[in-house]
């Protein structure tokens, strides 16, 4: 199980440490030279970055509306399609977010291989 918490808190700093086979992103910042492998490392990079937020936010937004479905009526709202609304839509937005992960990701290994 520490295995999972190591991966989870390895991220310490917003410029990449690791990167390519040939590339430390970290010294390339520094530097300001990049190759080719540096490159594409921080666009896989930035791509697991953004489909993080993504993902928190999603979930935010599943647990206002799951919180304003159960006491939407309470609240004198009336019904609660804006909340079931809210909930498909944070579902619709995860998936379009894997989705266009899986298809970056399947591009830039295409283009690195």
């Amino acid at each position: 199980m520490s295995f999972l918490l190591d991966t989870a808190l390895a991220q310490t700093t917003l410029i990449p440490t690791g990167g390519g086979i040939n590339c430390n992103l970290g010294e390339a910042f520094k530097t300001g030279l990049f190759s080719w492998d540096c490159i594409a490392s921080y666009v896989y990079y930035l791509i697991n970055f953004v489909l993080g937020f993504t993902i928190a936010f999603a979930l935010l937004m599943l647990m206002y509306n799951g919180y304003r479905y159960v006491l939407g009526p309470l609240t004198g709202e009336g019904t609660n399609e804006g909340a079931k609304k809210g909930i498909m839509y944070a579902l619709v937005g995860t998936a379009v977010g894997l989705l266009a992960y899986i298809i970056v990701d399947s591009i830039l290994v295409a283009l690195s291989s």
